[in-house]
């Protein structure tokens, strides 16, 4: 799923020079504010990200699915194997023990492939991030010329404003004019050595 606040935090780092304070707005300073959230759910770029973040990382859950359905097959028949015997009888099943040892030398490797693909993912929506928010930047500023504005404010960092400064409407509107999908690349890191690496 894609990290809505953090994508909304990278959008403001990408806009930043065009934050200011109220507090330090000169007399007669025109300023107009934007919805960056709105921008971000509601554009057709913002979608277009959200839904292939969402096709990758259901990729990678069905990658690992069948080491995860037979890791599972595995530790049901240990469980049913070990029900009721004594620690004496454990001992003695050398079989068992190593079916045991199989057992969480796979869990092991389930794991770091798991952490693996949940780096990959944030390092995708990292860098899908930064091409929503350089896709954004020029829109941005070609709003604040057409509106002869000085400032441009995030809405959230307003307590209120009347809705003629509010531009995310038109922000929207000439985004998915530019650019209504951003390419989205899933991010592949090294297998694990000795790990088999999944296609």
């Amino acid at each position: 799923m894609l990290h809505l606040r953090q994508f909304i935090a990278v959008t403001v780092l990408a806009v930043a020079s065009f934050a200011i304070s109220v507090p330090a707005f000169a007399q007669g300073t025109k300023f107009v504010v934007v919805d960056q959230h709105r921008v971000l759910t509601e554009s057709a770029a913002g979608q277009d990200i959200a839904a292939k973040i969402q096709t990758i990382q259901d990729q990678m859950q069905r990658e690992l699915e069948p080491s995860a359905n037979s890791l599972e097959q595995l530790g049901n028949t240990i469980q049913a194997r070990t029900a009721n015997m004594t620690p004496e009888a454990l001992q003695a099943d050398t079989e068992l023990q190593a079916q045991a040892r199989d057992y969480q030398t796979r869990l092991r490797t389930l794991s770091q492939e798991s952490d693996r693909r949940s780096t990959e993912l944030a390092i995708t929506e990292r860098k899908a991030q930064i091409a929503f928010a350089e896709a954004l930047k020029p829109v941005l500023e070609e709003v604040m010329a057409a509106h002869s504005a000085e400032i441009m404010l995030a809405a959230g960092d307003v307590m209120i404003a009347l809705p003629s400064v509010n531009v995310t409407d038109e922000v929207i509107e000439k985004l998915d004019s530019r650019t209504p999908t951003i390419a989205v690349t899933r991010e592949r890191l090294p297998a694990q050595q000795g790990q088999p690496s999944q296609q």
